[in-house]
């Protein structure tokens, strides 16, 4: 549709809703996001411009983009509220501002990853906001319109989750009961793993059970998950999963 502003009111923030089933809220949240078609990229820049009302919050949530890796642009005022908690923001012109050098040719520049706009909804097409909304659409950039997303969106992006450690649930056949999971915990020179034995309990998912036991706040803590199996040439033979749910080589 021509000239209409992407920025969803409330009746819409409920329509087509996907469901992300987990063992933990990142998992859960990350599961939902691919559902909902990001595509979860950790590399470029993040785009934030905000109404005045939300610049109190939006600090905090910039702050994870920055610590992980982002460029972040904004537009003066949002930039300089950004300074102010130690982020080197590149301050962007306004579309009026400069024909030339401004927030759509950044956009169109392909260094931007995620916009985030909570500017106020409207439709007058002319408005800076609403153009900014609209070029995100046609570019297929994930735009941003609420901060409670944004903060999702980047507590995703910093847990070790990916499409590859996510475990692949059956809601027809869903456990109704946690089960008892045997470990034993080693450490040794620096390193220190989980050892699972599958002689006697199976681990369906491995990648995404070493994401969330290797966590050191919410999980057992580790550097990942050995799993002890059995083999057809030797007692038993090992398996090695990274923090992040990678396979150890």
């Amino acid at each position: 549709l021509i000239n209409v502003d992407n920025h969803l009111g409330p009746e819409m923030k409920s329509t087509g809703e996907v469901l992300g089933v987990a063992g933990t809220l990142e998992e859960a949240l990350y599961k939902g996001l691919i559902g909902a078609g990001y595509k979860m990229r950790k590399r470029d820049g993040v785009f934030i411009t905000v109404r005045n009302s939300d610049k109190a919050e939006i600090g905090e949530i910039a702050k994870k983009y920055y610590d992980l890796g982002f460029r972040i642009y904004a537009t003066e005022g949002t930039a300089d509220v950004l300074k102010k908690y130690g982020i080197d923001a590149v301050s962007v012109k306004k579309i009026h501002e400069s024909k030339t050098n401004n927030t759509l040719t950044l956009i169109e520049s392909g260094k931007i990853q995620y916009v985030i706009s909570t500017s106020a909804k409207g439709r007058i097409p002319s408005r800076d906001s609403v153009k900014i909304r609209r070029k995100t659409v046609e570019r297929n950039i994930p735009c941003l319109t609420s901060l409670d997303t944004a903060n999702a969106l980047a507590d995703c992006l910093k847990s070790h989750y990916s499409q590859h450690s996510t475990e692949l649930i059956d809601i027809n056949h869903m456990r109704e009961e946690k089960l008892m999971l045997k470990f034993t915990k080693m450490q040794g020179i620096g390193n220190d793993y989980i050892y699972c034995s599958t002689f006697d309990q199976e681990i369906s998912n491995p990648e995404a059970l070493a994401v969330r036991l290797s966590d050191r706040h919410f999980g057992i803590g580790g550097d990942g998950i050995i799993l002890v199996c059995p083999s057809k040439v030797a007692d038993a033979k090992m398996k090695m999963y990274n923090l992040d749910g990678s396979e150890g080589k």
